[in-house]
C-alpha cells in the first residue's frame, strides 16, 4: 500500500499500473487516493506512517487533488455503447 501511495504521490502511473494491473482496481485506487490527497488550500500535505518489518516508513503526499486527472479520463473507452429504453412505473418513488 505504501508503495502504491508512493507511486501515486510521485505521479508514476506506469509503475502504479504494474502494481495494480486490473483496470477497475486501478481506477478505484486513484479515486480513493485523490480523496485522501491534499486539496492545496486547507491541507498542503498528507502523511502516512507504517511499520514494515519493524522499521518505520513515512510518506508525505504532496500531490494536489487538482493535479490528478479524473478517473473518467483514465478509464479505457467502452468497446461498444448501446442505448436502452426502459418503460414502467417506479412504485417506490410514489410511496
Amino acid at each position: 500500500m505504501i508503495d502504491c501511495f508512493t507511486f501515486f504521490s510521485q505521479a508514476q502511473e506506469d509503475r502504479l499500473r504494474e502494481r495494480i494491473p486490473q483496470e477497475s482496481y486501478y481506477n478505484n485506487f486513484i479515486a480513493l487516493a485523490k480523496r485522501i490527497a491534499p486539496d492545496g488550500e486547507c491541507v498542503s500535505v498528507v502523511g502516512l506512517t507504517s511499520l514494515i518489518r519493524g522499521a518505520k516508513v513515512k510518506l508525505a503526499i504532496t500531490r494536489k487533488q487538482k493535479d490528478i486527472a479524473p478517473v473518467t479520463k483514465i478509464m479505457a473507452p467502452p468497446e461498444q455503447t448501446r442505448l436502452v429504453r426502459v418503460t414502467g412505473r417506479l412504485l417506490l418513488a410514489d410511496a
